[in-house]
């Protein structure tokens, strides 16, 4: 019940990260928000072992811890953008709040996206970041037993995919050097993520370049 408070208590700061972009809404650009100065940026860490963009994430540190020095929560961000665009950078709105507050810690990741690796590629890239984290944890001041996860659209579907497989081999994946190490979480804020793609269509994506989920009807003989 403790962590569901801890993850309720999030709310507030989330709202602060979305005022410009409007709460239920992706972030208007791809471009990085600008971060307080209260925070350390340390950028395009891979957590793979590979040279791939895609596979690297950001950590965000703040410079001054607030309250008794303990190792501080991690919240991992994964940016939306329908599978198909979106990265990393993304995630510094919604994390900035929270860093500068210097009560957490932040990273966000890139995954590959639809275009260059089909599923279930995203949810192992997600979950090797996960894994990165809580391995360095100690190197950064981090707590490796309160990690939370956060994503809006598509990245609100991999957040839930986190919450809902843990110990699932097929979606572990075998990323990176730490495959010993637990991909699991203590809290999920998925923000308007899909939660049934089998059922989804054009219609349904707010986008005009969109592959199709579903069959088509095949024309008449």
């Amino acid at each position: 019940m403790g962590q569901l408070r801890r993850c309720w208590g999030l709310v507030p700061f989330l709202l602060l990260g979305w005022t410009a972009g409007g709460v239920g809404q992706e972030p208007a650009s791809e471009a990085p928000a600008r971060l307080p100065e209260r925070i350390r940026l340390e950028k395009d860490i891979p957590y793979a072992g590979t040279k791939n963009p895609r596979q690297t994430l950001d950590l965000l540190l703040p410079k001054t811890v607030t309250g008794s020095g303990k190792p501080l929560p991690v919240i991992v961000y994964i940016h939306g953008g329908a599978f198909r665009s979106g990265n990393k950078a993304m995630g510094y709105g919604p994390l900035g709040a929270l860093v500068a507050s210097g009560e957490y810690a932040g990273a966000t990741i890139n995954y590959r996206l639809s275009g260059e690796a089909i599923w279930p590629a995203q949810i192992h890239d997600t979950k090797a970041a996960i894994r990165w984290v809580r391995a360095n944890a100690a190197k950064y001041g981090l707590d490796p037993n309160r990690i939370a996860v956060m994503g809006s659209s598509a990245g609100g579907h991999l957040a839930a995919m986190v919450g809902t497989s843990g110990g699932v081999a097929e979606l572990e994946g075998q990323l990176g050097s730490h495959t010993g190490t637990s991909s699991g979480v203590r809290c999920v804020v998925d923000l308007f993520g899909p939660s049934a793609a089998a059922k989804t269509t054009n219609a349904d994506i707010h986008s005009t370049s969109t592959v199709k989920l579903e069959k088509e009807t095949p024309p008449a003989s």
